[in-house]
């Protein structure tokens, strides 16, 4: 049976306020799902007696946190890869829109990278309190507590970081260097700032939004079909989402599509940390 942790996590949904107010937000992990709790003035000032990330954060920069997940159980053994949705209001699209894609480090490998980094070079704020207006931490905190605590907040710059994480040049397998590089290189980079911006200002709803909802199609533009005899993980058949193709009602496979203007906003990003990724000795 695969190793597990429970964590609770925090997201910073606040890119998606055109949303109505009850819009509901579903969190993927671990082939299970798990509608998201929308955070309240109460529920952070809990939250943030027993999270040390979200006690640094100054309230003001509190309040930006609107959901989260209790009891959630995510990988102890490997970097996890995860997302949140939401349902689709765009004509044509054939599943959830993105609110957020994530990689979690389990808390382990967090304090290993902590220990390496506070050794090899100082160790930082992490990255996420520091957009939230944290310049430093009382000197008897519990550096590793604490960047485990951070790594647990979600928000529209982890889909940023993820999409870099992906280049085969810059991502890893291994947790502890999976972290590293996220916090002391990817982070660092003033194209990577340019990256989530551009993210936040082009939501699925918007005229330009940074990706298309839509599915495979082969370069004539012809739908790829899915192999009808696939299972999924306890052996049952499939169920592939449907759309109208030609007057027919076919299934497809779903797509992401990246927009061409978010492929010119990322190269720049992939190309520094590339060779940031290559000058470090560790």
């Amino acid at each position: 049976m695969r190793e597990v942790e429970q964590v609770i996590l925090h997201f910073d949904l606040s890119h998606l306020g055109h949303l109505p107010a009850d819009q509901e937000f579903t969190l993927h992990a671990l082939g299970k799902r798990m509608t998201l709790v929308r955070h309240n003035d109460t529920t952070r000032r809990e939250h943030a007696q027993r999270n040390r990330a979200l006690a640094a954060m100054p309230e003001e920069h509190l309040q930006r946190l609107t959901h989260f997940a209790e009891t959630v159980e995510l990988p102890a053994d490997a970097v996890g890869f995860h997302w949140v949705g939401y349902p689709s209001s765009r004509p044509g699209a054939v599943s959830d829109e993105i609110a957020v894609v994530f990689q979690h480090v389990p808390a382990a490998a967090v304090r290993r990278a902590v220990r390496a980094m506070r050794r090899d070079a100082g160790l930082a704020v992490p990255h996420v309190l520091a957009h939230y207006g944290v310049t430093e931490v009382a000197p008897y905190a519990d550096d590793e507590a604490l960047h485990v605590d951070a790594s647990n907040t979600i928000n529209y710059i982890q889909t940023a970081l993820t999409m870099i994480m992906q280049h085969p040049e810059i991502g890893t397998l291994v947790p502890e260097l999976h972290y590293r590089i996220g916090q002391q290189l990817v982070v660092k980079q003033p194209t990577f700032t340019q990256l989530w911006q551009y993210l936040s200002t082009h939501p699925a709803e918007g005229n330009d939004p940074w990706y298309e909802n839509t599915y495979v199609m082969d370069p004539n533009g012809n739908v790829m079909s899915p192999d009808p005899n696939l299972t999924d993980k306890d052996g049952q058949p499939v169920v592939w989402p449907k759309a109208t193709v030609n007057g027919q009602q076919v299934s497809v496979i779903p797509q992401h599509k990246l927009s061409d203007d978010l492929s010119t906003v990322l190269k720049p990003v992939v190309q520094q940390v590339g060779v940031a990724v290559k000058q470090q000795p560790w």
